[in-house]
């Protein structure tokens, strides 16, 4: 192998497909609890893939299941295929050489991912090493590289995790998940944690690494944001089902289905600052007592018998939802105001 980045970072096996990542019935059940049902969807090469919902929704645990992080409590069924493997029956140690050469993962709370005896430019140096075969010189001309890709000075290399910031901290974990060139970086809550000024630039970043690396992203948020910013495409789930999903402008500016409306009606944005945020009536079920029919029928202010009785599928082309009345929308301040959750369910 060449001793110099470029090369190795380049030499991957050609695609098999346009598709760098599959999800094909994608279920995960621990004992009694369904947190995952049956979601399939696609992501094409360079495009970036929001995932949205509340805390509960199964977002978190989907993306562990196209890391190939697996439970033992847990039962999974369906694929993921990323890049021509199916994670879902890889053995261990292979799809953990996967997860380091083809998809590059940022954490939520980045401390428990940093080693704090490790400097971080050493941390960077391994993971190099270890999935491309670079020399220790080129690992480090790398961790240069990667270093200044995200804005960090050469001289964080030689500072330890607890000498960093929060922000520095989620940024060398971005330097760590993009140091080996994979095609596909995943995402969880990437600025959840930061101040308004430096998840603005966060935002900013991802977005440019994304351009200038040609990578595919998905991206669990809260942030409407960073789906803004960054997304191509949206995917809302809800008690673990995708709900709605389609281009980033339509389901942002014409959402197809009551709980995306509220969710985007709640969330905060710099048109909202000095205002109350609206919340959305009731709370989430647990995954253990997911409701019949449609899941969100307890919240809805649309919600009818039908709604109770028989789960809708996705409909629609491009833009798809799973709502019986999504030709009732937009619900209008009166309605959103006026619905106690539960009344009607």
């Amino acid at each position: 192998m060449s001793d110099t980045p470029a090369a190795a970072l380049d030499a991957r096996p050609p695609p098999e497909d346009s598709s760098v990542l599959r999800v094909e019935g994608l279920e995960v059940e621990y004992p009694g609890a369904p947190v995952v049902r049956g979601i399939s969807f696609s992501l094409s090469r360079g495009e970036a893939l929001a995932i949205v919902g509340e805390s509960g929704a199964g977002k978190t645990q989907t993306l562990y299941a196209l890391l190939g992080l697996r439970s033992p409590e847990a039962v999974y069924r369906g694929r993921v295929v990323l890049a021509g493997r199916s994670m879902t029956s890889l053995p261990d140690a292979e799809a953990a050489r996967v997860r380091g050469r083809e998809v590059g993962m940022v954490f939520q709370n980045p401390g428990p991912y940093l080693n704090p005896a490790w400097r971080i430019g050493a941390q960077i140096a391994e993971t190099v090493r270890v999935h491309t075969g670079l020399s220790r010189e080129a690992a480090l001309r790398r961790v240069k590289e990667v270093l200044e890709q995200v804005e960090l000075a050469p001289e964080t290399a030689r500072l330890f995790p607890h000498q960093l910031s929060g922000g520095m901290q989620q940024r060398a974990m971005i330097a760590m998940a993009v140091s080996c060139g994979p095609e596909l970086l995943l995402m969880d809550e990437p600025t959840s944690a930061l101040d308004a000024p430096i998840r603005r630039r966060h935002i900013e970043l991802i977005a440019e690494l994304r351009r200038e690396m040609g990578l595919s992203v998905v991206v669990v948020t809260h942030d409407i944001e960073v789906v803004r910013d960054i997304a191509d495409r949206v995917v809302v789930m809800y008690c673990g089902r995708i709900i709605e999903e389609g281009p980033a402008a339509s389901v942002l500016e014409h959402p197809r289905h009551p709980y995306t409306e509220l969710l985007l009606h709640s969330a905060p944005s710099v048109h909202k600052r000095g205002h109350r945020l609206p919340a959305i009536g009731g709370d989430v079920p647990r995954p253990g007592d997911i409701p019949s029919g449609c899941s969100f029928h307890p919240r809805c202010p649309l919600a009818a018998e039908i709604c109770r009785g028989t789960e809708p599928n996705l409909s629609g082309e491009g833009h798809r939802a799973a709502c019986y009345f999504s030709d009732r929308l937009p619900l209008g301040e009166t309605t959103r105001q006026n619905f106690t959750p539960g009344r009607n369910a």
